[in-house]
């Protein structure tokens, strides 16, 4: 499934190959699927959530995310440092499937643009995404809040968060979700307070909207990290990351 960010990162990958060549990331390599700490929308979870439906093993893996929501739960209530440490505790991503991504062709937007070109065993840090160049972050960021308003003009309430309770969120609640309801009324304000999940309202996603735009334009190193158009090679990112 080639969504509109894979054929806009395909095209930043194409661009810098000359003097990057390819990034490190393939299949087999899990380093960064051994943490749940991946961020998506709300519209991210639908289509992941249409894709574990169509799974033969649906029931299953929806009890293993439900065993790993009362894992998280029980570490709350707490401050957004120790609700993502609560989830880094949690281990590997609960779609990991023998060292690939049992979710792939419906991943998240944040699994799709996590390319780096230094050696695989820095990644799953907590500050890994530092050497993810700054044209893949902004893309990211740049797509998600694009969804979040294409769900607003749909007339649906749409939320954002880590991906543990988004998909859990969108399984529970997918039908109201889908009809406009706000799911705030089911929300735990527990993960509203940790931060687990976001409502954000429309002056606000344009507002981060706008701020992104800037800092990515404005700033040597947005987001904290390097512009891969600026690379001489891949060494460069590999100093970075290091």
């Amino acid at each position: 499934m080639n969504s509109p960010l894979d054929v806009r990162i395909e095209a930043l990958l194409g661009g810098w190959a000359p003097a990057l060549g390819r990034p490190t990331c393939g299949p087999g390599c899990d380093r960064c699927c051994r943490r749940m700490t991946v961020l998506m929308t709300s519209a991210e979870a639908v289509r992941l959530v249409e894709g574990l439906r169509a799974r033969p093993d649906f029931e299953a893996v929806r009890g293993v995310i439900g065993r790993r929501i009362a894992a998280l739960q029980r570490a709350l209530p707490a401050s957004p440092e120790q609700a993502l440490n609560a989830l880094l505790d949690l281990g590997p991503c609960v779609f990991l499937d023998n060292r690939n991504c049992g979710v792939h062709a419906h991943r998240p937007d944040g699994c799709r643009a996590a390319y780096v070109w230094h050696e695989a065993w820095y990644c799953g840090r907590p500050d890994y995404d530092q050497c993810v160049p700054a044209e893949l972050i902004h893309a990211r960021i740049d797509r998600a809040l694009a969804l979040t308003l294409e769900e607003m003009d749909a007339g649906r309430r749409p939320y954002w968060g880590q991906i543990l309770p988004a998909v859990w969120v969108m399984l529970e609640h997918g039908e109201a979700y889908a009809a406009g309801a706000d799911l705030a009324q089911w929300l735990d304000p527990m993960w509203i307070e940790a931060e687990l999940v976001e409502l954000p309202s429309r002056e606000h996603v344009l507002a981060e909207h706008a701020a992104q735009a800037r800092a990515f334009e404005q700033e040597d190193f947005p987001f904290g990290a390097p512009r891969g158009s600026e690379c001489a090679s891949r060494e460069d990112l590999r100093a970075f990351g290091q």
